[in-house]
């Protein structure tokens, strides 16, 4: 497995990175340590797919009218996270929260990120 990559929430590693049939697709396992939470972000050339391998996530959601939703996503729970859509993976808990992250489209790079403080 490729080397771990720090980040202020905890970590993540790259699995795979290929493109089939002009659509790009990246594999990462996420680490978010105790309490840590990554920014509410959007990509515009990417879709996300996250499967809980283990722990307990709380994935928010902002939405156009600026309401916040907030969903518990619990071991082999599997979200859909569309090209656009503001989102934020979040470990409340006390144990460490494992997550495999599949991103497919045009581009899965780091670059394609953007963020907001809320």
């Amino acid at each position: 497995m490729n080397e771990a990559v720090k980040r202020s929430w905890g970590e993540y590693r790259v699995v795979s990175d290929f493109i089939h049939q002009d659509t790009h697709i990246k594999t990462k396992i996420l680490t978010v340590s105790p309490s840590s939470r990554l920014s509410m972000q959007r990509h515009s050339k990417r879709s996300e797919v996250w499967t809980i391998l283990q722990g307990t996530a709380v994935l928010e959601t902002l939405h156009s009218d600026q309401t916040l939703s907030r969903m518990i996503v619990e071991e082999n729970d599997t979200v859909t996270i569309r090209e656009h859509e503001w989102h934020r993976l979040c470990n409340e808990t006390d144990d460490s929260l494992t997550v495999h992250e599949v991103q497919y489209g045009s581009e899965c790079v780091e670059s394609d990120i953007e963020r907001i403080d809320i």
